[in-house]
Parts: C-alpha cells; structure tokens; sequence
C-alpha cells in the first residue's frame, strides 16, 4: 500500500490475478472498495476521506494505513 500526493492510494499484491480491496474505517464502514481483473494492482480515489487510521483489505489480507 502507497500513498501517492494526488490523494491516491496503490494498492498492490504480488501474484495475485485480480484484486478485491476495500478501504474500511475505524468504526468498521467500508467507505471505499474496488474490484480488478487480469492485474496485481490498483488505485483508489481517496479525495474525500478524512484524516485518520484506516484498515485497507485486498483479498482477504489486512493492513493500517494512516490517511493525513
């Protein structure tokens, strides 16, 4: 997961053929998901989101990552 400036989030797993992440909040809301195929990686939107520790889910494996 990486954090661009343009308020864009990569997500990339390696060996994966298509991509399910979702983007949940600390109250435990999906605010953002996004499904891909034939690819390993994949860029989410996060204008909008605010501030804050979020929990970024691609298929099925977990991690933090703070929005600033």
């Amino acid at each position: 997961v990486h954090q661009t400036a343009e308020k864009m989030l990569e997500v990339f797993l390696a060996g994966a053929e298509s991509l399910n992440v979702s983007i949940i909040d600390m109250a435990g809301k999906t605010v953002r998901c996004q499904h891909t195929a034939n690819t390993d990686q994949a860029v989410l939107d996060i204008h909008g989101l605010l501030p804050g520790t979020y929990v970024i889910v691609a298929n099925g494996q977990r991690t933090k990552c703070i929005i600033p």
